[in-house]
């Protein structure tokens, strides 16, 4: 803050750290831990039994993941075997996926060169205070067991992680 505050531009500055090539997370590694993460912790349906998940299929645009979940769920709706519960439930359902597809959408379009540039800027003592060094991301710990409960308590709103 002091660094942007003292150039006195008017433009917006933005800092979003990544851990680039210096400790790659891929999208395929996210969502296999994601995938293990359910599979041991399964989230619960509203007659208490475990939610079964299968891999997460990965899509070349989001264009093409729009065009899925589009079409996945106007196949839910034009069902007469799913009930208008069912179908209220599945739409919000893909509208939740298709907010959270386009909020991790920016982790790999924007360019994070900021950041490195204000790190560069730092002095010993700045860098010791606010270390935000990407090569020291254990992704398998910050996923599994900060990133995953964060979004089940926050953002999922499930029950058993509110208690954690």
């Amino acid at each position: 803050m002091e660094r942007h505050g003292v150039t006195r531009k008017a433009d917006i500055n933005i800092n979003h750290v990544s851990s680039s090539t210096s400790n790659p997370l891929t999208v395929q590694d996210m969502f296999n831990l994601v995938y293990q993460h359910f599979k041991s912790l399964p989230s619960i349906d509203g007659n208490g039994k475990p939610i079964d998940i299968e891999k997460v299929k990965l899509f070349p645009s989001m264009k093409d993941f729009r065009a899925h979940v589009s079409g996945e769920l106007a196949t839910i709706l034009n069902s007469s075997k799913v009930n208008p519960e069912m179908k209220v439930y599945s739409r919000k359902l893909m509208e939740q996926a298709k907010y959270l597809a386009k909020n991790y959408t920016s982790f790999t379009l924007h360019n994070h060169s900021n950041t490195q540039r204000l790190m560069e800027m730092m002095s010993e003592v700045e860098k010791k205070m606010f270390a935000f060094d990407v090569r020291s991301i254990d992704w398998n710990d910050y996923i599994v067991n900060v990133h995953i409960p964060g979004l089940r308590r926050h953002v999922m709103k499930e029950k058993a992680f509110s208690r954690l």
